[in-house]
């Protein structure tokens, strides 16, 4: 115990030194003036040396980089209430992995607000696919996805999305009939824990919650989902709360995958033997 306070004194010392020499310098200028004003002797100056301007050139060096360090710790003072009062936990590159197939297996809520699912759901991964397709899974699972023939999401992969896209809205389509038939496979009890609706509007941020954990991204102008950074931040923050108010005005907007089949059927010829 001792030996910590020791070490922790140390580095105190340490920090403050600059500050120490700084004062000592500017004690050390402010002595020579006096000095010199009552009796014209300078500590200073000798016929060969003249050391007050290299005294004062230290003093406003160490100056410069105590204003330095203290506008870093402004800064990161800043930050840190920052991220108290809106959550924000951190923030992610574009190219940093978030395995949602792990979020699914280790939370007890999952929501999913996404274009495809593609990037940001890992829809198309087998192992996922396979969580998604277990009824005994414990986790409940909200899925949004959007709609296919909708004019929005037809304007967004028409004009917004870069020619790379991975899905379209054809492999949306897909993605909802494979998701429409697991679902209709599932007992009554487990079909309540795979909630999973359509939406028409415009897309503009993706959301995953698992828990207390939320990841958003803002879609960007021909870029997809997976060429944006990912903001993590905590359910109960403020940008927490403003993605959640987003998640559920879309999730009410939406319609149960079971409706969008019904409304569509004309255009999911392979759903017809699966209408209830």
């Amino acid at each position: 115990m001792k030996n910590k306070k020791s070490v922790d004194s140390k580095m105190k010392f340490v920090e403050k030194l600059p500050d120490y020499l700084t004062y000592l310098g500017i004690g050390v200028l402010l002595f020579e003036e006096f000095l010199r004003a009552i009796s014209g002797y300078s500590i200073l100056k000798t016929q060969t040396n003249d050391l007050r301007i290299s005294v004062g050139i230290a003093v406003i060096t160490l100056v410069s980089l105590n204003l330095i360090k203290k506008m870093n710790n402004i800064k990161n003072s800043v930050n840190a209430i920052s991220g108290k009062y809106l959550g924000v936990l951190e923030v992610l590159q574009s190219f940093e992995f978030l395995d949602f197939k792990n979020l699914l297996e280790t939370s007890t809520t999952v929501k999913l607000l996404t274009l495809s699912g593609t990037k940001t759901g890992h829809l198309g991964d087998t192992n996922v696919r396979d969580i998604l397709a277990d009824n005994n899974r414990k986790s409940s699972i909200i899925l949004l996805l959007g709609n296919p023939f909708s004019e929005a999401i037809i304007t967004r992969y028409k004009n917004d999305e870069p020619d790379t896209y991975e899905a379209g809205t054809d492999g949306i389509k897909r993605r909802l009939i494979w998701l429409y038939k697991i679902l209709q496979g599932f007992p009554e009890t487990a079909q309540k824990k795979l909630d999973i609706r359509v939406f028409d509007n415009y897309p503009t941020i993706s959301v995953i919650q698992a828990d207390k954990d939320i990841y958003s991204t803002v879609y960007g102008y021909k870029l997809r989902g997976g060429d944006c950074p990912k903001i993590h931040v905590h359910s109960e923050g403020d940008y927490g709360k403003f993605i959640l108010n987003h998640f559920d005005k879309v999730y009410n907007d939406a319609v149960p995958i079971e409706t969008w089949v019904r409304e569509n059927i004309d255009l999911l010829p392979e759903l017809t033997s699966f209408i209830k």
